[in-house]
C-alpha cells in the first residue's frame, strides 16, 4: 500500500469527524462457546471472514500497547488454538500462550493498539479466548476501532520511508492509546480525552470475561457499526491481567466500482480507444473475495487460499482435503470474486509445501452472477452453488497438478471465453460475459496453497 503524506487538512478531517452511537445490547449476540466455529464460519450465510487480525497476513501490526511485563500481545493475533505447558518457567514467572499485564494497573484498563491485516475491514463479530489463563484473567473487554480511509488519509497499512512498517497514520493513531495521565494540566487532560472519544469507535462495550473460557458476540447487520469500515482497532482489557488469543470476524469491503474515463476526469481523452482497466487479483481476500461452499475442507480451510502472499513455508494455511478411493472423484471451492472481471488474464495455483499430497490435476471454471443457461436466478443461490450446477464455463482446462510449485497458467493456456473472446454475438450471451465467481477444482483430491485469478474489471 502506498503511503499519502498527510496535509494540515487531511489531520483536521481525522480529528474533528463524528462517531456512530455505540451498539446497544439488542444489537449483541452473545454466542456460546460450542456454537462459535459455526456463527463464524466462512460461508455465505454469514459472509464473514476467518479473521480481520490474523497475523497470517501480512500487514497485521501491533502499534502501541500500555504493558506486556508477562506475556507479549503478539500472541493475540495467532492463528491456532492456544496451547498449554505447564510447569514451564521463563524469568518473568510462568509461561501463558497469549497477553498478559502486570499486576496492579493504575488505571481503568491496559490496551493494544493493532492494525488490521486486511487493510481495511467491516467488523461483524467478536472473539475472546481466556485459554488457560485461570485467576490471571481480565475482568473485562472491549473493542473499539479506528477508520483512517474513510476519513481522508488514504488507510494505515503502508510503510514509511524510514522502513519501520509504519506510516503517517499508524504513528498518529499509537498517540491515542491511553487514558489521559492523572498528573497532567486539567485542561490538558480533557482536551487528550476528547481527542480518544472522537477517534475511537466503540464495537463492543465492555464485557464480563470467564476464566480459560472461548467468549463470542456477534453484532447485528443493521447496526450502524457493523456498517462501517474499519483500519485499526483498540482492544481493552479491564484492568489487567491476560487474553490468550483476539478475533474479529467480517468482511473485506471491495474496491470502489471501476468507472468509465468520462466520468471522473475533466478531459476528454486523446486516444482513440480507452485505456484497458489495470489487472487486479480478484480471488484475493485483501479485494474482498469470498468462499461460499467447498466439497470438503478436511486438513485446512479453504478461505486460507485467499490469503495474500505464498505464506510459511508449511502446509498449515493451506487447503487439503480428505483422500477420495472413489473412481472419478473431484474436491472443489466455490469462490465469488471480490470484483467483477471483465476477462481472465492469469490464473495462479501456488501448491506450496504441498509435495506428496499435491492435486494430480488441477483447473477453473467461472460465471457470472445470476445468470443460468440466460435465465435469471435469485441472488441467494449463490449459496448453493456447487460443482454440478448448471451455467459453469471452462476457464482453464485441466492440467497435470505439480509440487511444492506455483503454477501459472495464462495466454492461450486459458479458454477464449475467459480471454473476452469466446460465445455468440446474441444478446443473451453477451450479457453471459464477465465473471463474478470462480470455481477451482482439483483431481482427485490433494491441498494448494494459494489461487489467484488476475484480470481487467468491468465498468460499474
Amino acid at each position: 500500500m502506498e503511503i499519502q503524506a498527510l496535509s494540515p487538512e487531511t489531520i483536521q478531517d481525522i480529528t474533528s469527524t463524528p462517531t456512530p452511537t455505540p451498539p446497544d445490547s439488542s444489537e449483541i449476540t452473545p454466542i456460546p462457546a460450542s456454537n462459535i466455529d459455526t456463527a463464524f464460519s466462512d460461508c455465505i450465510t454469514h459472509q464473514f471472514i476467518k479473521d480481520l487480525t490474523s497475523s497470517h497476513l501480512p500487514s497485521t501490526h501491533i502499534l502501541a500497547l500500555s504493558d506486556e511485563f508477562f506475556a507479549p500481545a503478539t500472541n493475540l493475533l495467532s492463528p491456532h488454538p492456544p496451547i498449554h505447558k505447564p510447569n514451564t518457567y521463563v524469568s518473568t514467572g510462568a509461561w501463558y500462550d497469549g497477553w498478559e499485564t502486570r499486576r496492579h494497573n493504575p488505571g481503568r484498563f491496559d490496551w493494544v493498539i493493532v492494525r488490521l491485516g486486511t487493510g481495511r475491514g467491516v467488523v461483524r463479530g467478536v472473539e475472546i479466548d481466556t485459554g488457560f489463563f485461570d485467576g490471571n484473567q481480565g475482568e473485562g473487554v472491549g473493542v473499539e476501532g479506528f477508520c483512517a480511509e474513510d476519513r481522508g488519509s488514504g488507510g494505515g497499512g503502508g510503510r514509511d520511508e524510514e522502513g519501520d512498517g509504519e506510516s503517517e497514520v499508524d504513528k498518529m493513531v499509537k498517540e491515542w492509546g491511553g487514558e489521559p495521565d492523572e498528573e497532567e494540566e486539567e485542561e490538558e487532560r480533557s482536551e487528550k480525552k476528547d481527542t480518544m472519544v472522537r477517534h475511537w469507535t466503540t464495537i463492543l462495550p465492555r464485557q464480563p470475561l470467564r476464566p480459560a473460557s472461548r467468549h463470542a458476540w456477534r453484532l447485528a447487520t443493521h447496526s450502524p457499526v457493523a456498517q462501517k469500515r474499519f483500519t485499526h482497532i483498540r482492544l481493552l482489557l479491564y484492568p489487567d491481567g491476560g487474553i490468550a488469543r483476539l478475533r474479529l470476524y467480517g468482511i473485506v469491503p471491495p474496491p470502489p466500482p471501476l468507472l468509465p474515463p468520462s466520468s471522473h476526469t475533466s478531459h476528454p481523452s486523446t486516444s482513440t480507444s480507452p485505456s484497458p482497466s489495470p489487472t487486479i487479483d480478484a480471488a484475493s481476500l485483501l479485494t474482498g473475495a469470498l468462499t461460499l461452499r467447498t466439497s470438503n475442507a478436511h486438513y485446512g480451510s479453504a478461505s486460507n487460499i485467499l490469503l495474500p502472499g505464498r505464506g510459511p513455508p508449511t502446509i498449515a494455511d493451506g487447503w487439503e482435503t480428505a483422500r477420495s478411493r472413489t473412481k472419478g472423484h473431484k474436491d472443489w471451492v466455490v469462490v465469488r470474486l471480490g470484483v467483477e472481471l471483465k476477462v481472465i488474464e492469469r490464473v495462479v495455483v501456488d501448491t506450496r509445501a504441498f509435495r506428496g499430497n499435491f492435486p494430480g490435476e488441477v483447473g477453473v471454471f467461472g460465471r457470472r452472477s445470476g445468470v443460468v443457461k440466460g435465465e435469471k436466478v435469485e441472488k441467494e443461490a449463490e449459496g448453493k452453488l456447487t460443482y454440478k450446477t448448471p451455467g459453469w464455463k471452462v476457464v482453464l482446462p485441466l492440467r497435470k497438478g505439480e509440487g511444492d510449485k506455483e503454477m501459472v497458467f495464462e495466454g492461450e493456456e486459458l479458454t477464449r471465453w475467459a480471454r473476452g473472446k469466446g460465445g455468440g454475438d446474441d444478446d443473451g450471451e453477451r450479457e453471459n460475459r464477465g465473471f463474478t465467481h470462480v470455481m477451482l477444482v482439483i483431481v482427485p483430491d490433494g491441498g494448494v496453497k494459494r489461487f489467484r485469478v488476475w484480470g481487467r474489471r468491468a465498468l460499474g
